[in-house]
């Protein structure tokens, strides 16, 4: 039965709200909410929230929260949403910037859905609303198997990132998106739908990458790999931008390492700029850096060496950022740039946005990049940067951060109005936005990037939800 803080029992399709138990003497007749195996709430702390994000910027208050017992209840309560006109939004850890996961209708909480439905040697079933760090902890552990590409940061969703593109520091794999067995989606109309590169192709590659528009994940098959025992990991650090992506691009194109990752910190007389990179082994068979560091604009003697167990090292960005979060960095403005870069223009973009390091242009951010080979997208409606001839890309972050907790619109201000203008030159080059960042984004913005193939996602979109209730807090399709 429906439990919740006050019982939810219909909707009032004249006066446009909810109706509990104590207001229902009062109404006019309504349509009864289905039974649940979860909870739906209309309490202001439940609300409240689910009324901003990890930006802090945006703030939506939904009129009702649904913290499903199953994927049954997605499904029974977005075709009860369709039918009325509710809008719906679906959010994991809500990791984006701008309010992309927010609504003002009915918002599904997926963090309560984690369970593992199913694992063997060459995959695993999942719920959307599982941490990527606690699937890889409990598929190492049952059977030494990883994900084949797991974010930096492994307290994110894996229906979250799916829904956005998902980047990893590994080389080999693509996106996390680009290793997707099969997907269960609820669309718009509350139809179950089972999706694979085999079945149901359309929608499954509209809702990977999607941002929640074309339905909601409620499970996930996802490819498993053998994980390795032991990581060797060296650090570079640069004195230029230029050398510092042009070692980015060797230690990627080469392919002989495993990951690379490059990044911008703060220091005391400028950006420290450093490349990351290692090589997964086994006890016995350590890598040799003088072989797999060759070629670099900094000879590999000079690198920092360390070796780690493979879980440790997975997790060891979470415990960085765990501390942060328990003296309050969750509160404070985060205005967000991503964007994807052609190769070509990558260096010559970050150095010319960036000339300097300063704490009134970065606060208490970083800056992160990782490197993609084009060949391991597979997905044809991901948007890409113009092909400049090169097998890579960049997806640059500007993890910006204020140094006191808001609000201060000016200082969002600011930031909005410059990270459109960053966003419009990175554009002339060539690259597109990587949107779970901070920006007003038109559905004029979203047709250009999407350029020829825009028609027919406005058909998937029409598809699939025709009543155009999903992710408004995207607004993408707004008038298309």
């Amino acid at each position: 039965m429906l439990a919740v803080t006050a019982a939810v029992i219909g909707f009032d399709i004249v006066a446009g709200r909810w109706i509990t138990h104590g207001t229902a003497a009062a109404q006019s007749p309504f349509d009864d909410v289905p039974e649940l195996d979860g909870k739906l709430f209309l309490d202001n702390g439940a609300r409240a929230g689910m009324s901003t994000d990890r930006g802090q910027i945006v703030t939506r208050m939904p009129a009702a929260v649904l913290r499903p017992g199953s994927a049954t209840d997605i499904q029974k309560m977005i075709r009860f949403c369709c039918r009325r006109g509710i809008p719906v939004s679906a959010r994991g850890d809500g990791h984006a910037t701008h309010g992309q996961s927010l609504t003002d209708g009915l918002a599904i909480e997926t963090r309560s859905l984690t369970a593992i439905h199913e694992m063997s040697d060459d995959h695993v079933v999942v719920d959307p609303g599982i941490f990527w760090g606690d699937l890889a902890v409990a598929t190492y552990n049952a059977r030494r198997r990883t994900p084949p590409v797991i974010p930096t940061i492994t307290k994110l969703t894996v229906g979250g990132t799916l829904s956005v593109g998902g980047a990893g520091a590994n080389v080999h794999f693509g996106l996390q998106t680009d290793n997707v067995l099969e997907l269960d989606v609820v669309d718009g109309t509350g139809t179950l739908r089972t999706c694979s590169a085999t079945q149901n192709r359309d929608l499954f590659e509209a809702v990977l990458g999607g941002l929640g528009q074309f339905g909601v994940i409620v499970r996930a098959t996802i490819p498993l790999i053998p994980a390795p025992t032991r990581v060797r990991e060296w650090r570079f650090n640069y004195l230029s931008t230029a050398d510092h992506v042009a070692d980015t691009r060797l230690f990627t194109l080469r392919g002989e390492l495993d990951e690379v990752h490059s990044e911008w910190l703060p220091g005391s007389t400028g950006p420290v700029r450093l490349v990351t990179v290692a090589k997964y082994f086994e006890p016995g068979a350590e890598p040799d850096g003088g072989h797999y560091l060759r070629g670099g604009t900094i000879p590999g003697l000079l690198a920092i060496q360390e070796d780690y167990d493979w879980l440790p090292y997975l997790l060891r960005s979470d415990a960085l950022v765990d501390p942060l979060v328990n003296l309050g960095y969750d509160q404070l403005l985060k205005p967000w740039f991503d964007v994807m870069l052609p190769d070509s223009v990558a260096a010559e973009f970050i150095a010319a946005e960036f000339p300097e390091w300063a704490p009134e242009i970065m606060g208490l951010g970083v800056m992160d990049l990782k490197t993609v080979r084009r060949s391991r997208v597979s997905n044809p409606m991901f948007r890409l940067p113009a092909p400049d001839g090169s097998d890579l890309y960049h997806t640059l972050s500007v993890l910006r951060t204020s140094l006191r907790p808001g609000p201060d619109p000016a200082y969002v201000e600011y930031w909005l109005t410059r990270n459109r203008q960053m966003y419009e030159r990175a554009r002339a080059l060539g690259a597109v936005r990587y949107p779970a960042d901070s920006q007003d984004f038109t559905t004029a913005d979203w047709a250009a990037e999407y350029g020829d193939r825009w028609p027919e996602l406005v058909a998937r979109k029409r598809r699939y939800d025709p009543e155009s209730i999903l992710g408004i807090g995207v607004d993408m399709f707004a008038g298309a």
